[in-house]
């Protein structure tokens, strides 16, 4: 998992985006991601950097904790948190590719914490992919140009198991998540809940678009 401080690190990556080629084409091309906005005023904008490598320290400090286990809400709540202030403080600043990846992650933990779904090996591998991801677009946005990398897989897997529905995600084995035991399936529900609920934000943020 990235430490917040590889979001100055990674605003020297290649601007180029890797291809996102294990899950099926017509899952990704139903995504569409949307740009960021560069336009806000410059201390809001670093106000929003400053934040995001904040919560990306209580997400880390906490992914650990309910990774091993899951039956910890505090540390299941506190990351949904995270996430939930990403979404929001990302959507108001422009950085909605932040925003977008985040609210993906904070859908899917809210379906966990009204125990719709169960957590298991592939979640703990993509919130943890995710924190890896996060800083990169963070740099990108405090740089002012198009995100180099495409969460676009990320955020289909979320979506998939928000929804109940099986992945299957060639990853390689991620070294600081435990085993755990395979959750049972679930049936995918007749539609996956929309956003906004769950605790309070943290931090105000607009409605979605």
């Amino acid at each position: 998992v990235a430490a917040p401080q590889d979001i100055q690190q990674a605003s020297e990556l290649p601007a180029s985006v890797p291809a996102a080629a294990t899950l099926p084409a017509e899952w990704l091309a139903a995504i569409t991601l949307p740009e960021d906005d560069f336009d806000q005023d410059e201390d809001i904008r670093e106000i929003f950097i400053e934040e995001a490598g904040e919560v990306l320290e209580t997400i880390a400090a906490y992914y650990p904790k309910w990774s091993g286990n899951f039956a910890d809400g505090d540390s299941l709540k506190e990351m949904r948190r995270g996430f939930h202030t990403l979404k929001g403080s990302g959507r108001m600043v422009g950085a909605r590719v932040v925003g977008e990846l985040a609210w993906s992650v904070e859908n899917m933990l809210n379906r966990v914490m009204d125990h719709s779904i169960e957590p298991g090996e592939v979640m703990v591998r993509l919130i943890g992919d995710v924190q890896d991801m996060v800083p990169g677009l963070v740099a990108d946005y405090a740089a002012g140009r198009a995100a180099t990398q495409d969460p676009r897989q990320l955020m289909v897997v979320a979506q998939r198991l928000t929804a109940g529905q099986p992945v299957d995600w060639p990853l390689a084995p991620a070294e600081d998540a435990p085993e755990q035991p395979e959750a049972p399936a679930l049936a995918a529900p007749e539609a996956v809940p929309g956003p906004g609920t769950g605790d309070e934000a943290m931090t105000a943020e607009p409605e979605a678009a």
